[in-house]
């Protein structure tokens, strides 16, 4: 789904308009609900895969019932908020607007704001792209104390050379205006760049940025 930005004298919101939330959400219900009842249906008769169709279901069913009450609440906001930033911080909000992860700026190392991001992994297979990302690196006392149960709520990402940091995705062709914002609104205490690609390879513990 695309993304689209807001900007405000003391603030800036990335977000995505709420039909195309509403409407991720419908498919993903129906996939959820009929991918269970095939898999019902089509595999032997045994507990486990009971259990598999059953939670497809299930989860279907919750995502469906829960899409008319997460649209009464949003209905007179802008959109599904991804990101927002003032002058005291940035605020990250989960997909469904479920859960707000609030860093300061000084909680923050810098911001990379880029048109392409490559992740390798261990093996040379697993490599994954996606475009028009910001990376927000944080300080590495933040979450010195936190698990991997509460780094994965927070969609914390650990860099190959282990700094901590959480992508959010942008509006195409809106680098600079992102930059020049952020900028202002923490008062230049933190770096923060544009660049054309950003590669992390974690086999061999490669960040590798192409200004």
């Amino acid at each position: 789904m695309s993304t689209k930005v807001k900007f405000f004298d003391q603030s800036m919101v990335i977000y995505r308009e709420l039909s195309s939330v509403i409407g991720l959400g419908l498919l993903t219900s129906i996939f959820c609900i009929v991918f269970g009842v095939l898999f019902l249906k089509l595999m032997p008769s045994e507990i486990l895969t009971r259990l598999i169709g059953v939670l497809f279901v299930a989860i279907g069913l919750l995502i469906l019932i829960g899409l008319p009450k997460y649209y009464e609440k949003m209905k007179n906001k802008l959109g599904a908020i991804l990101f927002e930033a003032d002058v005291n911080g940035i605020f990250e909000n989960s997909p469904l607007n479920t859960l707000k992860n609030t860093y300061s700026w000084d909680s923050i190392e810098k911001i990379l704001i880029t048109s392409k991001y490559i992740e390798k992994g261990l093996d040379s297979d697993g490599t994954s792209y996606s475009w028009n990302l910001m990376l927000v690196f944080l300080s590495k006392k933040t979450n010195d104390n936190a698990s991997l149960i509460q780094r994965s709520k927070k969609q914390v990402s650990i860099s190959p050379r282990g700094y901590d940091f959480i992508t959010i995705q942008i509006p195409k062709n809106s680098q600079i205006d992102i930059r020049e914002k952020l900028a202002c609104l923490s008062k230049n205490q933190i770096e923060v760049s544009v660049c054309k690609r950003i590669e992390f390879h974690y086999g061999k513990d490669i960040e590798a940025i192409t200004p």
